[in-house]
């Protein structure tokens, strides 16, 4: 019964927003609303706003309402943006339309435009990504040389402290054997 219940108040739920929103005032205050909030560059409250306009009888409103948001979807200035949802809501616009029509031409030219830039921003964004790992691997080869090269200075100091505990070990070695030559000498003679 519980079960039941909630898909029923959902769609009450629903009847109800479309009711509302269906009445002209509402809908114009959405729509406004959507398109001063655009204005500002809101692009989340303009989005909401026009969802809510798409909503109303007014087809005239609609349409607006659904260009506009394609607007907010395409402008560059929105952080948020998602050029793959313009693209799929102007393709939606388009099959709706009558093809030949100034609008059906329009929705359109935007799908292809929400295409070609979601294409030139992975493209953009494959770029970076290969930029960085190249910057990477350049700061990686910086360090391995930087490395390599301490490794040489401390290899050189290690070697001139050996020579040099060679040629001490060297002139030891001499003064022993001199030594020993002096001792012999006085036991012989």
């Amino acid at each position: 019964m519980k079960k039941q219940a909630i898909p029923a108040l959902a769609v009450l739920a629903f009847v109800a927003c479309a009711t509302v929103l269906s009445r002209p005032d509402e809908a114009s205050f959405h729509y406004e609303a959507g398109l001063q909030a655009l204005a500002r560059h809101d692009f989340t409250s303009a989005i909401d706003h026009l969802d809510d306009a798409t909503l109303a009888d007014d087809p005239s409103i609609v349409e607006r309402a659904l260009y506009l948001r394609l607007v907010a979807e395409l402008d560059p200035r929105n952080p948020a943006r998602r050029l793959d949802v313009a693209a799929e809501r102007a393709g939606r616009m388009r099959d709706s339309l009558q093809p030949g029509t100034v609008e059906w031409m329009t929705a359109d030219a935007l799908r292809h435009l929400a295409s070609s830039l979601r294409e030139l921003e992975d493209e953009q964004a494959l770029t970076v990504t290969q930029r960085d790992l190249a910057q990477a691997g350049i700061e990686s080869l910086s360090a391995r040389m930087d490395s390599l090269t301490t490794q040489r200075d401390s290899a050189r100091r290690r070697i001139g402290q050996l020579e040099q505990s060679n040629a001490d070990l060297d002139k030891e070695l001499k003064e022993k054997t001199a030594e020993l030559e002096r001792i012999k000498r006085v036991i012989r003679g």
